[in-house]
């Protein structure tokens, strides 16, 4: 007999947990296990970037990847392109943070481990700038002279800021490429190209639009291309002197602005500067750090 107040039991309903996230790429994971990074939007923002500049054919060509994904000073300091190796040093007082790595600007650098002599006449090295400041220093930095007597020579791989100009030296330290800029913010490159015949450009990127291009022809020789075959510092200069024989090496020039994204390695086209922007920009947004 039917009961209109009988009560009937609502069946069970089980939610299942999606499952976690898994990098499809196999050095994006490296990185992601090395790294101890557990938050799926920074791992899948990784996986994306990797993933990106090898459909570009962009990874290959890059030597040293430091994302600055985190958000502390373990992780800070893996090396996205090969986990494994080339581990940042830091030194001196920085912020670490989920936007970036700020050095102090006083005292404040880090050691690569990275030989530019790694690459040949053409290379590239980028910066993403996350604060606009008005403070003279090397965002990348490694320096060499060579005095005899009345003659001498160097090598720099350097990329500063000043005032309104993106300033870059890649292979001579007797010529510097100044580019006009807005601001410091964004990403910039700059990318070294050219047979040397007539001389090296380099041309000088912000947000993958060109900035201008400069003949680098100092007189020391068309083309000439002095590398340190010394480790690439990051916010300072580490300089090497030889005088009459004589060795000296510092650090100086230091950087207080915020970096977010650094990589070095061989020349980049214009259009593969135009492509690294794009995924680098997609990976800033996603961590929800990009500057415009």
């Amino acid at each position: 007999m039917f009961t209109p107040f009988a009560f009937f039991k609502k069946p069970k309903v089980t939610i299942t947990a999606p499952p976690p996230f898994v990098p499809s790429d196999s050095d994006a994971q490296a990185f992601i296990t090395a790294a101890a990074i557990t938050n799926e939007t920074q791992q899948t923002a990784i996986d994306n970037l990797v993933i990106g500049l090898k459909a570009d054919n962009i990874w290959s060509k890059i030597g040293i990847l430091y994302p600055f994904v985190g958000g502390n000073q373990t992780s800070h300091r893996y090396n996205l392109k090969s986990a494994g190796s080339y581990l940042l040093t830091f030194h001196g007082e920085w912020i670490h943070s989920s936007t970036g790595a700020q050095p102090n600007g006083i005292n404040a650098y880090a050691e690569t481990g990275y030989l530019d002599s790694s690459h040949g006449i053409n290379r590239h090295v980028s910066v993403y700038s996350r604060q606009n400041i008005n403070h003279t220093g090397k965002e990348i930095g490694v320096s060499f002279h060579i005095i005899e007597g009345e003659s001498g020579y160097g090598g720099s791989n350097t990329l500063a800021f000043a005032g309104a100009y993106l300033g870059t030296q890649l292979g001579d330290s007797y010529s510097v490429a100044f580019h006009t800029t807005p601001d410091a913010l964004g990403l910039f490159v700059s990318s070294r190209t050219g047979d040397g015949v007539a001389g090296l450009d380099i041309s000088g990127y912000r947000n993958g639009t060109l900035l201008s291009t400069m003949n680098t022809n100092s007189g020391y020789g068309i083309g000439s291309n002095y590398t340190t075959g010394k480790p690439i510092y990051l916010s300072a200069n580490y300089y090497y002197y030889v005088e009459d024989g004589v060795p000296s090496e510092f650090v100086t020039e230091f950087s207080n602005r915020q970096q977010s994204f650094v990589s070095y390695g061989d020349g980049l086209t214009s259009a593969e500067v135009a492509n690294f922007y794009t995924r680098v920009q997609a990976f800033q947004t996603t961590l929800d750090r990009a500057t415009k």
